[in-house]
């Protein structure tokens, strides 16, 4: 019976049923959930020693979300090490009942590693969580709501909204060092996930003589959150910090409390 369900995991996952074959077996893994477990467990085991990121793409298991977290893993050397102690001794397991006691123990040895990989990590999620809760590129000072008669302000505004943020980078005319141009422009380029080009902007508005030039602070200290920066956004806040002036000075102020 064992050798039987090994089997037929093995030939889910290399996709060798037919369809109907395939249908019945996920069937059953619907109403078996150790068996269910056992798929799951190597599948994730066959992706991870394969390095194959479309390794039995057709599976009812949606493991996207794990796919970056999985290739950063690949790249460390204590798991290399690992991986290749398994890839050369898998061959020695004919057995098919002593194959799936070896996938087990395995994703044993797999699992403790990648639990030291996100616990290591998890101080850097903590920063992109800040990034999460934090980022408002939605929250512009609207140029339309106030009524001016500058039409490239209304024209770029709309542009914004309408997420076309390639045509706005693009902008160039003699308001390129206004204030409104550059947030507008400096944010385009960070939905762009352009930080070198949206951290160079935000300095020109941050040098701005403009009663919102010190946005450009704060749109700055989202990127380095976003990019997992903890020592940098911790200098930049004490920065803002200086001034309660400084736009969302107080929201700053709860990040730095957070992270101390």
């Amino acid at each position: 019976m064992e050798a039987k369900k090994q089997e037929n995991i093995e030939k889910y996952i290399h996709n060798k049923m037919s369809g109907e074959e395939r249908s019945t077996f996920e069937n059953e893994m619907k109403l078996d959930s150790e068996l269910k477990e056992d798929v799951i467990l190597q599948l994730n085991m066959h992706r991870i020693l394969s390095n194959n990121k479309d390794f039995h793409k057709d599976s009812i298991f949606n493991l996207n979300e794990e796919k970056n977290a999985i290739k950063d893993l690949l790249k460390s050397e204590e798991l290399s090490k690992t991986s290749d102690y398994i890839r050369k001794n898998t061959s020695t397991y004919k057995n098919r009942k002593k194959r799936f006691n070896f996938y087990k123990y395995a994703a044993s040895i797999a699992a403790m590693i990648l639990l030291s990989f996100f616990v290591k990590n998890s101080v850097l999620s903590d920063n992109t969580d800040f990034y999460r809760e934090y980022a408002d590129w939605n929250n512009l000072p609207s140029l339309v709501e106030k009524g001016t008669n500058e039409n490239w302000l209304n024209t770029i505004e709309v542009l914004y909204k309408n997420k076309e943020y390639e045509t706005i980078v693009k902008l160039d005319n003699e308001h390129s060092n206004d204030a409104y141009f550059l947030i507008y422009k400096g944010v385009a380029y960070a939905q762009l996930n352009d930080i070198n080009n949206a951290n160079r902007v935000f300095d020109l508005l941050v040098n701005n003589d403009s009663l919102e030039s010190t946005r450009g602070y704060w749109y700055k200290l989202l990127l380095l959150l976003k990019e997992n920066k903890k020592e940098e956004a911790k200098k930049l806040l004490i920065l803002i910090l200086k001034d309660k002036n400084n736009y969302n000075y107080n929201k700053a102020k709860e990040i730095h409390t957070k992270m101390e």
